[in-house]
C-alpha cells in the first residue's frame, strides 16, 4: 500500500511538472509571437512553396504560389510552374527556330523579393530577344531553374535532371559567395539535409543521396522548427560557438561538413558542370553576384583556373559597385537584406546581355545559328 501511494505521488509530480513545462512553453510561444517572431517554417510567408526532395534536399511545389516580400516596392509574388521552377510553364522540347538559355542559381537568380517581370531572367529575356545581332531573328527561351538556397552541387544536379534535357544553347550559372561553404555542408537552413560532392583524386564523388528526411530522424524537433516561433528564436540564440552543442541538439538535423579546400572543390565542380554542358552542345557562362559585402576574393582566386579550363566567367562586382556610388538613392538591395532589388536585377541583366554579345562576337556563344 505504501508503495502504491509513493508511485501515485511520483506520478502526480511528473504530471504537475509536465503541465508546468507545457504552460511555460505556451507562455514563451505567446510572448515570441507577440514580439513579432515567426516559426522558421513560415518566415517570409512562402512556406507553402517548398517541400523535401530526395534528389537535391528541397525544391518547389509545382503549381504553388506565395509571396516573399523583402521591403518593396514589389511584393515578391511567386508562382511555381508545372516543371517545379519559378515562372511560366514551358515546353520540354524546343522548336526549330528557338534557342535556349538555361539559368542556374540560388535566391539571387530565383529573385526573392521581386515580382516575376522584374527578375534577372525576365529582363534578360527581353534584352536578348530585342537584340537582332545576337539572335538573328530566332526566339530565345530564358528558362529559370534557380532555387533559393542552392549551392553549386545542387545546381549541377538540377542541370543533370532538368537542364540538359531542355537542349540548351547557353547555360548561365549565377554564383554567390556562400556557395563555396555551401558545397561543403550536408545540412542547410536548419531544416534540410542535402547531397554533397567529395573531392577525390581524379574528380568528385556524390554522397548523401538520396537526401535524408529531417522529419524522419528528428520528428518532434522538425515539427517545432516548422511551427514554433519560440523554438526558432531559441535555436538562433544558442547558435554561437560556445553553445553550438546545444544548437545541434535543438536542431532538426546534424550538420555534416566535407573536408578539404572549398576553392579546390568549387573548381572541380565547375569543371564537371562545364564538361556536362559541352556534352549537350552548349556553352557555360559564369557570373558572380557582386552583392553588397560579397567575398569577392574567393572568385578572384579561382578565375585564373577557370580561364585555363576555357570556362567563360565574369563578375558583377565592378558594375554594381559603381552603381552604388553613382546612384545611392536606388539602394540596389533591401537594406537589411543584401539580395538584389528591382534596379539591381535590371542592371545584372544588362551586364549579362552585353557579355553574351561579346562572347558571340568572339564565336564562343551561338544563339544566331
Amino acid at each position: 500500500m505504501n508503495l502504491f501511494i509513493r508511485l501515485r505521488k511520483a506520478l502526480a509530480v511528473v504530471v504537475v511538472n509536465l503541465a508546468g513545462l507545457l504552460l511555460a512553453f505556451g507562455a514563451a510561444e505567446g510572448i515570441a509571437r507577440l514580439a513579432g517572431l515567426e516559426a522558421r517554417g513560415v518566415t517570409r510567408g512562402d512556406r507553402g512553396l517548398w517541400r523535401y526532395e530526395a534528389l537535391r534536399g528541397w525544391g518547389l511545389i509545382p503549381g504553388a504560389s506565395g509571396e516573399d516580400n523583402r521591403g518593396g516596392p514589389d511584393r515578391g509574388r511567386v508562382r511555381v510552374n508545372a516543371q517545379g521552377f519559378r515562372g511560366a510553364d514551358f515546353a520540354r522540347t524546343k522548336g526549330p527556330d528557338t534557342r535556349r538559355i538555361v539559368f542556374l542559381g540560388d535566391s539571387f537568380g530565383f529573385g526573392v523579393g521581386v515580382d516575376e517581370p522584374h527578375t534577372v531572367t525576365s529582363r534578360l529575356s527581353e534584352l536578348v530577344n530585342g537584340d537582332a545581332e545576337l539572335t538573328a531573328g530566332h526566339h530565345v527561351d530564358v528558362l529559370n531553374l534557380s532555387i533559393s538556397g542552392y549551392s553549386t552541387d545542387q545546381e549541377i544536379l538540377t542541370f543533370e535532371s532538368d537542364g540538359a534535357p531542355l537542349d540548351p544553347d547557353v547555360v548561365i550559372l549565377l554564383m554567390c559567395d556562400n556557395d563555396f561553404d555551401g558545397n561543403l555542408e550536408g545540412f542547410s537552413y536548419g531544416r534540410y539535409y542535402k547531397p554533397r560532392f567529395l573531392l577525390e583524386e581524379g574528380g568528385v564523388r556524390l554522397v548523401d543521396t538520396p537526401a535524408p528526411r529531417a522529419e524522419r530522424r528528428r520528428p518532434i524537433r522538425t515539427w517545432l522548427f516548422d511551427h514554433s516561433a519560440f523554438q526558432a528564436a531559441l535555436v538562433s540564440w544558442v547558435d554561437r560557438p560556445r553553445l553550438r552543442r546545444v544548437a545541434r541538439f535543438l536542431s532538426p538535423g546534424e550538420a555534416r561538413r566535407s573536408p578539404g579546400s572549398a576553392e579546390d572543390l568549387m573548381v572541380a565542380l565547375l569543371e564537371k558542370l562545364n564538361r556536362e554542358v559541352r556534352q549537350v552542345g552548349a556553352t557555360l557562362v559564369i557570373f558572380n553576384t557582386g552583392h553588397r559585402g560579397e567575398k569577392t576574393p574567393l572568385f578572384q582566386s579561382i578565375r585564373p583556373r577557370l580561364d585555363q579550363a576555357g570556362i567563360a566567367n565574369s563578375g558583377l562586382e565592378a558594375q554594381l559597385g559603381d552603381a552604388r556610388k553613382r546612384r545611392p538613392e536606388l539602394q540596389w538591395d533591401f537594406g537589411d537584406d543584401t539580395h538584389w532589388n528591382v534596379p539591381a536585377h535590371d542592371l545584372a541583366a544588362r551586364v549579362m546581355h552585353l557579355h553574351l554579345r561579346k562572347l558571340a562576337r568572339e564565336g564562343r556563344v551561338r544563339l544566331n545559328r
